[in-house]
């Protein structure tokens, strides 16, 4: 007779089944069993209390106050390794909201963790870690509790020997320690744990690759971390991560979280951490196009222009190679790819934010980036059916794309883009407008995307930014506002004129903000080549004053952009050049000692 085999499964549990039990009073039981001296019932007590509390603030609350916490930790302070792993686990399923975060780490349960990740077995580090994760992220301020108790070093040590889920979960509590944790920088360059996180992205497991690219995107903030990755091969490895591809069974969603998380981990190692440089580009472009009027009017000017232009402020820096042999590596095409969106929305963000760091500051990789097919790309993730956010990581690619690359300005124009971004423009938040109004000025040094960007409608709403909002709007919209009206008589421009006089006198005087001051400047002078009628408004709203005193100024660039702009405004206008000598500006000018200064002389004689 043969024997049969009865197999049974365990039901999952739902959350009508878990708010059943809870209300049937077995919470007290559970705990009761907790304290029991038999370690097997300890155990199901605590998996049971980890599965009820699943989910459901109410009854984690109810645990706390019955103080499960100290049972816990008794528990994992304990020797048998079981206890450890049971109790670690219904900590982690507590840990999952602020308030009870907070609350395990006034109970200083996470001392008690890392007591079990150093000393507990396999299955009990895995939970340790978990629980870990899990309170980090939810109160951050024990990211500095568990550096200072040594947790880094034990999770490396789970990274780097253990198996499986073990490792996954050593890496996530790592990026949970790691982000926006400037102490963790520092640690991370010295444990070295930079390589066995590159080493990571490679791993068999889809999961754990993810893990480290997610990881590794957290720690990616400061220049030396970027270097010690890049270093390490963490530009190939996170290439490979991008390279997976979907083969259509069930892992195709792990595969698609993968490469989204190389992405960013891509993103955050390009990035470059020195704001002020990046605005140094765009102000050198925005030199160009005003100095333009000046190569047009006179055969004695191109010199000038040249020597303004390729003026190099004292801040620049050259920014890391990184770029580069992200490009070398073959990871722009992928990264392209990627916004076509079979990845999600997560991948297509974070892919064309990694491409708007890639095409900061450099010429190679913008029409690399551009032969990828890229653009059109980003022309479609700019389309008003896109959430807001990735509108903006599009509008930045572009802004950075259609710098100073008379190629990719056309292609961009041409792939329609000018419309959306002026409908960001008009209706985004500031982070939005800002990008918008950046990738507009660039898109405004060609002569034939003016009137477009003006018939869309973008200059009433860039004299709206002008009036009003943060420094950094209103420093892109009127330095789009400039680029815009260069050599433009469209009739919107003629009919805004008037208004913007006015708001740009009030930028002039700015106090403080000489960049601010500077665009206000260079505005007032492409606006002033519109005519005599509005030379003759300009010097009738007493700018002519403000802007001779800043040629006292202590600044070279802010000395320029005035003779600048006065030269715009006197040139074949007798009332300007009056006002300047009335205003004691000649002798301004002589100090200047700049080409501009000196011919400008010559107009006033």
């Amino acid at each position: 007779m043969g024997h049969t085999t009865t197999t049974t499964t365990t039901p999952t549990p739902t959350k009508e089944s878990r708010a059943l039990i809870a209300e049937s009073g077995a919470l007290l039981l559970l705990l009761r069993l907790l304290r029991s001296p038999y370690d097997p019932a300890k155990q199901a007590a605590a998996r049971a209390i980890t599965n009820v509390a699943y989910g459901n603030s109410a009854v984690k609350a109810e645990l706390v106050k019955a103080g499960i916490l100290d049972v816990l930790n008794i528990m994992m302070e304990g020797l048998h390794p079981l206890n450890q792993e049971a109790a670690a686990l219904a900590a982690a399923n507590l840990a999952c909201s602020p308030d009870s975060a907070k609350t395990l780490v006034d109970a200083g349960t996470l001392r008690v963790l890392i007591h079990v990740l150093r000393d507990g077995n396999a299955a009990g580090r895995t939970a340790a870690a978990r629980a870990l994760r899990n309170i980090v992220h939810h109160h951050p301020p024990a990211k500095m509790l568990a550096l200072d108790q040594g947790a880094v070093p034990l999770l490396l040590e789970v990274m780097t020997h253990g198996q499986g889920a073990a490792r996954h979960t050593a890496v996530t509590a790592l990026g949970s320690v790691a982000a926006r944790n400037d102490r963790m920088h520092t640690c991370v360059v010295m444990e070295g744990m930079v390589i066995t996180l590159v080493n990571m992205l490679t791993d068999t497991h889809v999961s754990i690759a993810e893990a480290a690219a997610t990881t590794l995107a957290a720690l990616c903030t400061t220049n030396d971390v970027r270097h010690a990755v890049a270093a390490a091969g963490g530009v190939e490895g996170l290439t490979c991560v991008l390279k997976l591809r979907a083969s259509g069974g069930g892992d195709d969603a792990q595969v698609h979280a993968a490469r989204a998380a190389g992405a960013a981990a891509m993103r955050a190692l390009v990035s470059c951490e020195i704001h002020a440089v990046k605005q140094v580009l765009v102000d050198v472009e925005v030199w160009w196009c005003s100095c333009m009027w000046y190569f047009h009017r006179t055969p004695t000017f191109p010199n000038v222009c040249t020597q303004c232009v390729y003026k190099t402020p004292p801040m620049y820096k050259t920014p890391p190679p990184l770029p580069q042999s992200v490009a070398a590596s073959g990871a722009v095409n992928h990264l392209a790819a990627m916004l076509g969106g079979a990845d999600g929305e997560a991948a297509q963000k974070a892919a064309a934010g990694a491409l708007w760091n890639l095409a900061y500051k450099n010429e190679h990789n913008r029409n690399i980036i551009r032969e990828a097919g890229a653009i059109p790309l980003l022309v479609r993730l700019l389309k008003s059916y896109q959430p807001e956010s990735m509108r903006r990581e599009a509008a930045r690619a572009i802004s950075n794309l259609s710098c100073n690359n008379h190629a990719n300005q056309v292609a961009i124009a041409a792939s329609g883009a000018i419309p959306p971004l002026v409908h960001l423009l008009q209706s985004g938040s500031p982070c939005s407008v800002e990008a918008a109004a950046r990738a507009l000025s660039n898109l405004a040094l060609q002569d034939e995307n003016q009137a477009d960007i003006a018939a869309a409608g973008a200059v009433p709403a860039l004299l709206q930014h002008m009036a009003g909002g943060s420094e950094a709007c209103q420093e892109a919209a009127v330095r789009a506002y400039g680029n815009v009206i260069v050599n433009n008589h469209h009739a919107a421009v003629s009919a805004t004129a008037t208004r913007a006089i006015p708001l740009l006198k009030e930028l002039l005087g700015s106090e403080g903000k000489r960049s601010l001051q500077l665009e206000a400047a260079r505005a007032l002078g492409n606006l002033a080549c519109l005519g005599s009628s509005t030379q003759a408004a300009i010097v009738g709203s007493g700018v002519v004053g403000m802007l001779v005193r800043m040629l006292d100024s202590g600044h070279d660039g802010t000395r320029e952009s005035a003779a600048c702009t006065l030269w715009d405004i006197a040139y074949d206008n007798d009332v300007a050049r009056r006002a300047i000598v009335a205003g004691n500006g000649v002798p301004y000018l002589v100090q200047v000692g700049w080409s501009v200064g000196l011919l400008f002389i010559m107009t006033l004689t």
